[in-house]
């Protein structure tokens, strides 16, 4: 399997121009990020199915609908699961979204692979610490995208 995958390298970057050395050294940087990234796939396969197939989750899983059933679960962001209540606690119905329902809590699970994925490359000769600042600026970003988005869309 390595060798396919290193064979498929060379074709890809060219086979004159890059030897089994170099590909090893960019699986190397690139492993944790790549794993990052699969975590995220996966965890977005987990949402689509929550979100659309919620029966077979329940099936699989046996999960507590109050917390995981995207019908009803969204409510527990409210006062008595009552929108017309408010907010439950402060920022439940934003930036701790997350904090109140499966379905967020799996976005931002996502979110976060999605985000390291970008963000954590080695070996680059920098101080740990900047990674974590790449992290934030990343998430920063990716947040404010996501939050323009859905404020344009409604």
């Amino acid at each position: 399997m390595k060798k396919l995958i290193v064979i498929g390298f060379l074709f890809i970057l060219g086979w004159n121009t890059v030897s089994a050395q170099t590909v090893g050294l960019y699986c190397k940087r690139h492993a944790i990020s790549w794993s990052c990234l699969l975590i995220a796939g996966g965890v977005q396969g987990f949402i689509t199915e929550l979100q659309f197939n919620y029966p077979a989750v329940k099936r699989r899983f046996n999960t507590n609908d109050q917390f995981w059933n995207p019908s009803i679960s969204w409510t527990n962001k409210y006062k008595n699961h009552d929108p017309k209540q408010g907010e439950k606690f402060f920022g439940s119905t934003t930036f701790l979204a997350w904090t109140t329902d499966g379905f967020h809590f799996t976005q931002a699970i996502r979110n976060v692979g999605i985000i390291g994925g970008v963000s954590i490359i080695f070996p680059r000769k920098v101080k740990w610490y900047w990674y974590v600042r790449d992290y934030v600026i990343n998430a920063l970003i990716f947040g404010m995208a996501n939050f323009t988005a859905q404020a344009i869309i409604k």
